[in-house]
């Protein structure tokens, strides 16, 4: 196995990991669909091409009345931190909690997807719509040509230079 394709792996199986050890120790977040829509919508307001995760919208709700509002459910507090205002840690673990039960459902004509770095994206249900592929594939793709380009300009008649 590659270098990057074992880092990558790794990195997939901390993710499914991490995320069990939360679902398990604090259960899905059960909150009605009109909630879960209203959140999709102000989701793909703010990031219509996807590539967000439960970070991304901890720093963005405090500067997003429509995003915060959609996150009265938690009920979503704000604190400042150093690198600005952001939703306190419990209220983006809630995020997160939530990001995986709703993930794959059809809630109201949206469905969260997620991919298995935990980037998400939301997409219409039943309509095809060419986006661009996901970030993470776009790193993978950029990391894997990087370690390529490296092993073809640090071989020298068969055999590795030392740098």
């Amino acid at each position: 196995m590659s270098i990057e394709n074992e880092y990558f792996s790794r990195l997939i199986s901390k993710t499914k990991r991490d995320d069990a050890v939360l679902l398990t120790r604090y259960g899905p977040l059960d909150i009605p669909a009109a909630a879960s829509a209203e959140l999709l919508t102000a989701l793909w307001a703010v990031w219509p091409s996807g590539h967000f995760d439960e970070t991304n919208i901890s720093t963005m709700a405090p500067r997003n009345p429509r995003l915060l509002r959609a996150l009265r459910f938690l009920p979503a507090k704000t604190r400042q931190y150093a690198g600005g205002r952001a939703l306190l840690q419990k209220n983006e673990r809630d995020v997160l909690r939530w990001i995986l039960t709703v993930e794959g459902l059809d809630i109201g004509g949206l469905r969260l997807e997620r991919d298995p770095f935990g980037w998400c994206d939301i997409a219409f249900v039943g309509e095809a719509r060419q986006r661009s592929p996901p970030r993470s594939s776009l790193m993978f793709t950029a990391v894997t040509e990087m370690f390529h380009r490296d092993d073809q300009s640090t071989q020298v008649r068969g055999e590795h230079q030392c740098l």
